[in-house]
């Protein structure tokens, strides 16, 4: 079984790529990007998956200024498509929702939405699925979380919206890195 680091919790897009590049991966997932690269650096885990770049939202900036600072190679890249989805505890009505969490890239992503419902305030959190999780732990029942549906169903969420971000079309480039060779 192949151990691979991922930023994130469990229900994050990397989880899907991961799925996709390996049979049955052994992935763990780390709090930052960089735990990514350290752990690959440090041969604890033999690959890494990071995001790149996405068709809406541009390039992950951190993911490519970490690239140049750590003894690491791209060895493969997949794209998968990504479909946001607003969830909450319940299903409730769209404009009683008072904050939304997700990655500062979903934000971005799905920047007309949120200025659409003008009540809605954005809050960043490390990963889309973290912030499924959040709001699958909160008490307050105005917050909502822009994720996956398999957050919705791995955090026992309600899907309140549908394929909210800014254009259909919507892809995100992963890398999967290993330790470099010098």
């Amino acid at each position: 079984m192949t151990k691979v680091a991922a930023q994130g919790v469990p229900g994050a897009y990397s989880e899907q790529a991961a799925s996709r590049l390996f049979y049955e991966p052994y992935l763990e997932f780390m709090p930052q990007f960089e735990d990514v690269f350290r752990a690959v650096q440090n041969k604890t885990h033999a690959y890494g998956i990071l995001p790149v770049e996405n068709t809406i939202g541009g390039a992950v900036e951190l993911v490519h200024s970490l690239l140049k600072d750590y003894n690491v190679k791209v060895k493969h890249e997949i794209t998968i498509p990504i479909h946001h989805v607003l969830l909450a505890k319940e299903n409730i009505a769209v404009e009683c929702i008072r904050a939304v969490y997700s990655h500062e890239q979903a934000l971005r992503q799905c920047s007309n939405f949120i200025a659409q419902n003008l009540a809605i305030t954005p809050m960043e959190m490390a990963n889309t699925a973290a912030a499924a999780r959040y709001v699958s732990k909160s008490c307050s029942k105005d917050i909502a979380a822009i994720a996956s549906r398999e957050s919705a169903k791995l955090y026992g969420l309600t899907v309140i919206a549908g394929d909210i971000q800014n254009e259909k079309e919507n892809f995100t480039k992963f890398i999967c890195i290993e330790k470099g060779e010098f």
